[in-house]
């Protein structure tokens, strides 16, 4: 609406003012944004942002921010000095070590791909156990660690996924979001989205916060291998390794709604065949009509059957040679009509791909009779052979 671009409007023009001046200005609303949420009892929070960089800048413009007492800065001090005897008195120097020990006293620390495995492993524990009261991380946080907060914070919105900066999916944001609310904690989950230069566009939003997100499929095929080498277990069947998979969950998921369209089509069926028949000028039952079907389903499947096996005996190719009248069975309305073949594939040039003996085609080519002088080419032969052939579609005789 008129509101939003005019709020739009004078974010944009607030950040005209220079670089340093809007990274100041960015850092001093981080810094007032997390006291606001401390007031509020919302802490801890997590900040996503999707560059390292972004992390490593964010987290340095806290320098004078102190949120742990006494007592936690001795827990984290005693708890990060036992994670780190496992290294060299060297390894305990570096200057990575160094920062994050300092970050973790004051409650604030970074969690990346930059940092060391048992870093890493140090800040998530200590954020699980609520020591670490801001978290500034990446996407991969809450990919593969069960670490839930009370509050998330999207630093942005747009991320680059190797090859341009786009929004985020709605798969993307939910697996993100979803890590606001810890289950026995806390009964609602804050997710803030921080402008810290321009509001998103309105259409963008709501993709994300409404939109569909992706659904897995299951990549579980059964192999003869496999099969080869379950069969070696004695403690594992084949049908135990199906039960296991993604696939049959989802199938056994949505096993009750298939049942349930199954009886309700059953009952439309039972309704239908309750009705009274209507009169016929034959005078047939149901009986005879439903019988009537299935012997005509048959015959079809006979006829398409014997056909297939008369088109590959090296007899029937001879025999059909131009000139000679058929029928053709048009299959788009399973009408019979005559038709007369106008040539072979035998007859095609050399570029056309066709073979080199009787039979070895696709089809005759076939000409339906339309008119006195009319023809329509309904064979695969090219339709410089024969006349009547305009060019035609599809082959069968």
């Amino acid at each position: 609406g008129g509101s939003a671009d005019a709020a739009r409007r004078q974010l944009a023009g607030r950040g005209r003012g220079g670089g340093s001046n809007s990274g100041s200005s960015e850092r001093q609303q981080v810094s007032e944004l997390i006291g606001l949420l401390g007031k509020r009892q919302l802490l801890p929070v997590a900040f996503f942002c999707f560059s390292k960089k972004r992390c490593d800048s964010a987290v340095e413009g806290l320098h004078g921010l102190d949120l742990t007492t006494s007592a936690e800065k001795h827990t984290i001090h005693t708890f990060v000095e036992k994670c780190l005897l496992r290294l060299g008195e060297g390894d305990r120097r570096l200057p990575q070590i160094l920062r994050l020990r300092e970050l973790m006293r004051r409650g604030l620390a970074i969690h990346h791909a930059g940092l060391l495995p048992i870093m890493k492993e140090v800040v998530e524990m200590l954020f699980c156990q609520g020591y670490i009261k801001v978290l500034f991380c990446t996407e991969t946080f809450a990919m593969g660690v069960n670490a839930p907060t009370r509050t998330v914070v999207f630093y942005h919105l747009r991320k680059h996924d190797g090859k341009q900066h786009r929004y985020l999916l709605p798969s993307e944001y939910t697996q993100m979001a979803g890590r606001a609310g810890r289950r026995g904690l806390d009964s609602v989950g804050t997710v803030l989205v921080a402008c810290w230069e321009d509001i998103p566009p309105e259409g963008e939003l709501r993709g994300m916060l409404t939109g569909r997100s992706a659904s897995l499929e299951s990549q579980f095929r059964l192999t003869y291998s496999m099969i080869l080498n379950l069969l070696r277990v004695e403690d594992l069947k084949v049908e135990d390794m199906l039960k296991r998979s993604f696939a049959e969950w989802r199938a056994q998921r949505s096993q009750p709604k298939a049942l349930e369209e199954l009886k309700s089509t059953e009952a439309q069926l039972a309704r239908v065949r309750r009705r009274a028949w209507p009169s016929c000028a034959l005078g047939c039952s149901r009986e005879e009509v439903d019988e009537y079907y299935e012997v005509s389903t048959r015959i079809d499947a006979l006829n398409a059957m014997l056909q297939e096996r008369l088109m590959g005996l090296r007899t029937v190719q001879q025999m059909l040679v131009p000139g000679r009248i058929v029928l053709y069975l048009n299959p788009v309305n399973g009408l019979t009509a005559p038709a007369v073949v106008l040539g072979s594939p035998d007859d095609a040039p050399a570029g056309g791909g066709s073979g080199g003996g009787p039979g070895a085609g696709t089809g005759p080519k076939v000409g339906l009779k339309l008119g006195p002088k009319v023809g329509l080419n309904l064979g695969s032969a090219p339709p410089d052979r024969g006349s009547d052939g305009d060019g035609g579609g599809a082959g069968g005789g």
